[in-house]
């Protein structure tokens, strides 16, 4: 299943250092909810968190339906792909293979409930910075990171107080 179609936002720099966002991708057919299977889905909604709050930076869509033949490697790639730089994927449910293949590039599945909102997710995420208690798998993709030290040290830094 090739990537049928990326939409790319750009916004001006807005003065946050470099490495200093988080970037999410939801599995989501309606743009608003996690409400697939990563291996399923037909678009990843990307977000980037920091301290201005959530926004909407890139939603990939995928060819909807499996074509004939199509193997399990010609499903997952492209997701996995559209994934770059991002440090965790929310969906409903992801098999082994693609699970062991987020997490061989970085990528943390988390698994919500079918529907969650992502903006519930976002305001979630963004409370946990703000009171400077991130989960453990956002303090694991900090670690990972390339420019890990720096790209965190100047996450933690910036005043998360919501103004």
């Amino acid at each position: 299943m090739a990537l049928q179609r990326r939409l790319r936002l750009v916004a001006p720099h807005d003065g946050a250092p470099e490495g200093a966002d988080l970037r999410l991708a939801f599995a989501s057919g309606d743009l608003e909810r996690v409400d697939r299977h990563f291996g399923d889905t037909p678009a990843l909604v990307i977000h980037r968190l920091d301290p201005d709050g959530p926004r909407r930076v890139a939603v990939a869509q995928f060819t909807p339906m499996p074509r004939r033949g199509e193997t399990e490697a010609d499903r997952l790639t492209p997701r996995i792909r559209a994934l770059e730089g991002c440090a965790a994927v929310y969906c409903e449910a992801a098999g082994v293979s693609a699970v062991r293949q987020l997490l061989a590039v970085g990528v943390q599945p988390v698994k919500v409930p079918p529907g969650t909102p992502i903006r519930d997710l976002l305001q979630e995420l963004q409370a946990c910075l703000e009171a400077g208690r991130p989960p453990a798998w956002m303090r694991r993709a900090a670690l990972r990171r390339k420019d890990g030290a720096a790209g965190f040290e100047a996450l933690a830094d910036l005043p998360w107080d919501g103004g």
